[in-house]
């Protein structure tokens, strides 16, 4: 069985003297990163309840010299934004009492509306009315799923048909109703 060299037992020793339970960390000689640019001791990060990794990376003592910079050795790693949130949802990790009070989700269906989306937002904050955009232009379930795990009460859609006629479909999450509204009725409802 392989045994860690001195410099990852310099590392492992390091982790236990910062009181890391051993549980907490693996010696794995079969990990492999994607990136030729390691030097020595790799590393990935992972939640024991869900699958897969959601962030890595290691030691790379040659990769600013070799962009053009000086030699200087050098330790990085990186996270999945969108893994690290889909593994909080999953996991429930957002307790409802310490959201802020989010009242509506602006659904985001891609750049062709876009500016109607934007100007949304801003009328309905400047009615005092909380609400935040999706950050992707993902699938309309992945977005309905993130406001049920916020716990916020409606999702607003403008599609292109309700940007062609100034209109918002507003979908009560509560109940499943949904309409199509002006942006006055929208106001008035909230």
């Amino acid at each position: 069985m392989a045994q860690p060299d001195e410099k990852l037992s310099q590392v492992l020793n390091a982790l236990k003297d910062f009181d890391i339970p051993q549980t907490a960390f693996v010696f794995d000689p079969s990990l492999v990163r994607g990136c030729d640019y390691y030097t020595s001791t790799i590393f990935e990060v992972q939640v024991p309840e869900a699958n897969g990794s959601i962030g890595g990376g290691g030691r790379y003592d040659n990769l600013i010299e070799t962009l053009g910079g000086p030699s200087i050795p050098a330790v990085g790693f990186s996270f999945g934004f969108e893994r690290l949130v889909d593994v909080i949802q999953d996991l429930k990790l957002i307790p409802k009492e310490n959201q802020n009070n989010i009242k509506i989700l602006i659904a985001n269906l891609g750049e062709e509306t876009q500016k109607e989306i934007i100007n949304l937002t801003k009328q309905l904050r400047q009615n005092n009315i909380s609400s935040i955009i999706y950050p992707d232009n993902e699938k309309l379930g992945k977005q309905i799923k993130y406001a049920l795990n916020l716990g916020i009460s409606y999702l607003a859609i403008i599609g292109t048909d309700e940007a062609k006629n100034n209109q918002i479909t507003l979908k009560n999450l509560a109940t499943t109703d949904q309409q199509t509204v002006s942006l006055k009725e929208l106001v008035d409802m909230l």
